[in-house]
């Protein structure tokens, strides 16, 4: 204790420190959470709570011996009340026998802590001989109390408290606010609580109570974690990307319609569509033909909540694994208003089932059931599959009834459907207005170009541009700077060269995608 702080001690009217204190009127302070007494028991199970230092705290100053005893003859519900007006948020008042044991209990019940620790007061008290309270203000500003001790203390809510019970257990770990006029009480122990005292006990502080900083500590915790939560604001500021629909998806007219018929319509307007016969949709067609982005389309188009899958994704090298983990899939699928599975290299659990391998055939069996289950809840959920080697897909599982409706996607079915698909990938890009975009599609169209096909010559025209401008030269001498792209259009030449190297690599305009023999 600090020599000044005697002086100034020592001039206080001692007898009127020690004179007991009238119970203070029980009203709620003007910081006190307006709540609903009547509706919620205040009761605080301390859930989600942070505390920000994961190692054990380490109190190391020690309480000095040599405290005069008339401090001894202040009451504990004085010496509360004084250090519940000094308390801020991020500060704790513990009381107990010694501080080790209030050490000790605190670590057992961190987690009823509200906030990272930046001062601990502690008062020692030899009524608390196994226990230890924990006094802190909410977030809100309101005193709290928990019970850090394994006995049971009680308590008793002021009178202008509408609310019942009007005992509160505190089990360790618990708490409840520290309303004044409250009653604690337990084994050997009572207090009352109060918030006021009669006098100034500002120079007995520090006789009476021993304060432990951790500001300093605290810093880098902080900073680190506040770091992190300015992280996570990114996705929510971020602009988000734009959904693909219908309008986005080119050269797949007849596939649309059919998609529109069989599961956008029944999942728009369920109303005219009781007794739908099959919830599933095979896509079968060579790779590269836009399978997986008109599927994606279709949910965005319904709303319905979408997933993405490959279906090895699912697979597990532990016996029954896979099994449990198709049948968690379609329990996330039936937890939303609607869905769509999208599972892509469908054949790859789907394979036609014999030959000894016991395994895909309870993949399949458990597929098949789930698929049932379905179509019998009518639930709405609905399962697109997509394969590039339709012959290899057990046709148990393709007929009418579990995903029984079978789309053909292939290349474009004509010129306008090529380009369509091309003024989608060119949308953004800066294109000479010389360049014959009908001209190139019929082209494309010849070459029965997919999709991918066109988006990949797409990029590569852009590439051969970049060669011949000279931006490839700069980029790979480390010159580059974005005004160079100022001025910088997609030629005619810089498609021919991308078409003829797709040309190349595709010499055989007969070729047959695996899987397709007509």
């Amino acid at each position: 204790m600090k020599i000044s702080s005697v002086l100034m001690f020592n001039k206080i009217n001692t007898n009127s420190i020690l004179k007991s204190s009238e119970k203070d009127e029980a009203k709620t302070p003007p910081y006190f959470p307006k709540t609903n007494y009547a509706t919620n028991p205040l009761i605080d199970s301390h859930y989600g709570q942070l505390f920000v230092k994961k190692s054990k705290l380490s109190f190391k100053a020690g309480i000095s011996t040599l405290v005069p005893k008339i401090v001894g003859k202040i009451s504990l519900e004085d010496k509360v009340a004084w250090m519940l007006n000094q308390l801020l948020y991020g500060d704790i008042l513990l009381i107990g026998k010694n501080l080790k044991k209030a050490q000790e209990l605190l670590q057992q019940s961190k987690k009823s802590l509200m906030g990272v620790i930046n001062n601990v007061y502690f008062i020692p008290d030899a009524k608390l001989k196994d226990g230890a309270l924990l006094f802190q203000r909410t977030n809100e500003g309101a005193p709290h109390v928990t019970n850090l001790g394994k006995n049971l203390l009680k308590i008793n809510v002021p009178p202008n408290i509408p609310i019942t019970p009007r005992t509160i257990p505190l089990q360790q770990g618990k708490g409840f606010y520290a309303l004044p006029g409250s009653e604690i009480f337990g084994q050997n122990f009572f207090m009352n609580i109060k918030y006021n005292t009669e006098r100034d006990l500002s120079a007995a502080t520090e006789m009476f109570s021993t304060k432990y900083s951790f500001l300093d500590d605290n810093k880098g915790a902080i900073e680190s974690l506040n770091s992190k939560t300015i992280d996570l604001l990114i996705p929510s500021v971020k602009k988000k990307a734009k959904s693909i629909t219908f309008k986005d998806v080119g050269g797949m007219d007849s596939v649309i319609k059919r998609l529109r018929r069989d599961i956008l319509n029944p999942l728009k307007y369920p109303a005219a569509h009781d007794g739908v016969q099959s919830h599933g949709v095979l896509l079968y067609g060579p790779a590269g033909t836009g399978k997986s982005l008109v599927a994606e389309a279709l949910a965005n188009e319904s709303g319905a909540h979408f997933i993405k899958l490959n279906g090895l994704e699912l697979s597990s090298k532990w016996v029954g694994e896979t099994e449990k983990n198709w049948r968690k899939l379609f329990d996330e699928a039936k937890s939303h208003k609607s869905c769509i599975i999208f599972l892509d290299e469908f054949e790859a659990v789907a394979r036609k089932r014999g030959g000894g391998n016991v395994y895909a055939d309870d993949t399949v069996n458990q597929l098949l059931t789930l698929l049932s289950d379905v179509e019998k809840n009518n639930d709405r959920v609905y399962l697109i599959t997509a394969t590039n080697n339709i012959n290899a897909v057990d046709p148990a599982i393709i007929r009418a009834g579990r995903i029984g409706n079978k789309i053909f996607v292939g290349p474009p079915e004509t010129i306008q459907g090529t380009k369509q698909i091309l003024d989608i990938h060119t949308r953004n890009k800066t294109i000479s207005e010389k360049f014959d975009k009908e001209e190139f599609a019929k082209k494309l169209f010849d070459m029965k170009a997919t999709g991918a096909d066109i988006a990949d010559i797409t990029y590569k025209a852009k590439l051969y541009g970049y060669d011949r401008t000279g931006i490839t030269e700069k980029m790979n001498n480390g010159t580059f700077k974005n005004m160079d792209l100022a001025g910088f259009k997609i030629m005619t030449e810089d498609f021919e060269k991308a078409f003829n190297e797709f040309k190349q690599a595709h010499k055989s305009l007969s070729r047959k995608p695996i899987g397709f023999n007509q």
